[in-house]
């Protein structure tokens, strides 16, 4: 596409979504090329090359302001212009690795540091909780009829209060386990099952479980007690969703648990580090609950997170799926709307000894930008 203004430019560029945009300086409408350059790199992150028959300081200062990729004068030879789209194409790819990998050091770095802080509190907390169920266990050898149901009750609270923390130290300590070879539809169907019957006793909400798993004999190389785990978490939590709906919603609280093969030949920001392009599972629970805004979705994976209070943390069970998901070689996304509901999804490879026999292809927009060879596959506008 040849455009002629800034404001066209923009306008076409979020509806082609190119690889690259070679621009002129000099442009017609309200808008120069740096303007519409610096409002495409900001609102797309698309690359920009600018081709110009101008040279002076000035100009030179202007357009160093919205950070292009390149800078060519008019008239220029066809090898120098390939060569120069090529390596803008090979460094956009770079930066965009670069961010993906410092996020994924950022948020590990994070969950450490919350790991290390639980922790630290909970072997804290536990040598004043021996104290307490110390003198608790003396008084109960001289208690009378009237106080021993007092002290009971302590005893229990007591007894939770340190099933809680061994929880902490189990999430920091997590053992690394000996994996093997684990049928995905088989992880799907106990979970199922197990949801289906916790969820029958509620009595505040009728809960519709449903199914969508792939016919395929397909594996993954891990530990099928965490996998069962991490699947429970997440229905748990589509189900806790649900119901925070208002008594009176009238819609129908259902969960679609669902598996797929998928095919990824690029890797979102979101996957695991060492992930390589291949076969996934796609494990998804969805739900047609409250929804989530992004400050929610941003904090969704740490330990006892809430945006409402603390009364209603979500726990360790997202934050331990997570560190199971990150341990099995995967990752998780989520996809939320607040008031329509919630898809958190996993990743994991297909174990590698095993062909997969029917594939779902998995594209975007923005994956595809991700190529860095010059081919006809790409869009440039210019």
């Amino acid at each position: 596409a040849i455009l002629a203004t800034g404001e066209d430019a923009i306008k076409r560029a979020g509806e082609l979504l190119p690889d690259l945009i070679l621009m002129d300086i000099n442009l017609a409408g309200q808008l120069d090329g740096t303007q519409a350059a610096e409002q495409i790199h900001k609102q797309y992150d698309i690359p920009v090359v600018y081709l110009t028959a101008f040279s002076d300081e000035k100009t030179l200062e202007r357009a160093k302001g919205a950070a292009p990729f390149g800078y060519m004068l008019k008239p220029f030879e066809e090898k120098k212009l390939y060569a120069t789209v090529e390596i803008a194409l090979y460094k956009h790819q770079s930066d965009r690795e670069k961010e993906r990998l410092e996020a994924q050091l950022s948020q590990s770095r994070k969950m450490e540091a919350i790991g290390r802080l639980t922790a630290g509190m909970a072997y804290h907390f536990t040598n004043i909780l021996q104290g307490i169920q110390g003198n608790i266990d003396l008084a109960m050898l001289n208690a009378s009829d009237g106080l021993r149901p007092f002290l009971d009750a302590a005893d229990y609270d007591t007894q939770r209060a340190a099933q809680a923390l061994k929880q902490l130290l189990a999430f920091y300590q997590r053992e690394n386990l000996p994996h093997a070879s684990v049928a995905v539809r088989s992880v799907v169907s106990d979970v199922a099952d197990t949801c289906r019957d916790v969820f029958a006793r509620n009595q505040r909400r009728m809960v519709e479980l449903k199914v969508e798993s792939s016919d395929d004999p397909v594996a993954v190389l891990g530990d099928s007690n965490q996998l069962r785990q991490s699947l429970s978490n997440l229905c748990i939590n589509a189900r806790d969703a649900l119901e925070s709906l208002p008594t009176d919603d009238p819609r129908a609280a259902r969960i679609v648990l669902a598996s797929h093969v998928v095919e990824l030949q690029t890797l979102p920001a979101s996957a695991h580090a060492h992930a390589t392009p291949g076969s996934y599972v796609q494990l998804s629970v969805s739900d047609n609950g409250i929804g989530m805004d992004d400050e929610a979705k941003e904090h969704l994976f740490e330990p006892f997170y809430s945006n409402v209070d603390i009364e209603h943390g979500k726990g360790l069970s997202l934050a331990a799926t997570y560190s199971i998901v990150s341990e099995h070689q995967g990752w998780i996304e989520c996809d939320s709307t607040p008031g329509e509901g919630t898809t958190i999804s996993i990743f994991l490879p297909v174990q590698t000894d095993q062909e997969p026999t029917s594939v779902r292809a998995l594209s975007s927009p923005e994956i595809d930008r991700k190529s860095t060879r010059l081919n006809s596959s790409h869009q440039i506008i210019s």
